[in-house]
């Protein structure tokens, strides 16, 4: 896959980045205590970062694979290929990198679990995130608390 910016870099997450994807969740999730970077970590997730030109990271997502009980709240638990978080540095927004992020995912996804042909993620229902996820073509489909539960095709 080539970026929106040819300086931008998106490849699979390592452990080495997981402070780095801590670090900047904090920042755009401040009251979000679950600790996405660690998904990291786990056999069941597909983890992609952004960096840019210098090798920094500036975007961050995450993709759970199977449903599980394992992992999450009780409702995105129920769903495969379910976008966890997905989070771009504020000055780096509007560039592409969430996209690319999103696409990078489906692509991997593709290849993963290819028996899987929906996305999933929740948003609610009041986030300006939701315009950026209706032009990666999920849509809404169901209501759960003040949130959208959203999909589309992988």
């Amino acid at each position: 896959m080539v970026p929106n910016d040819p300086l931008t870099q998106i490849r699979i997450a390592s452990p080495f980045d997981e402070a780095a994807a801590s670090h900047l969740l904090g920042l755009v999730f401040p009251d979000d205590p679950h600790p996405y970077a660690q998904n990291i970590r786990e056999s069941n997730c597909l983890n992609a970062v952004a960096t840019n030109n210098e090798g920094r990271l500036i975007g961050f997502a995450t993709l759970l694979i199977d449903p599980t009980t394992q992992h999450g709240t009780q409702e995105w638990r129920k769903y495969s290929l379910y976008i966890g978080a997905i989070a771009t540095e504020p000055i780096h927004r509007r560039k592409g990198v969430g996209t690319d992020l999103m696409e990078f995912l489906a692509q991997e996804a593709r290849k993963s679990a290819p028996h899987y042909q929906l996305m999933h993620l929740h948003v609610t229902q009041d986030s300006p995130s939701i315009h950026f996820h209706e032009n990666c073509g999920f849509v809404k489909i169901s209501t759960y608390k003040n949130s959208w539960l959203m999909r589309r095709p992988v």
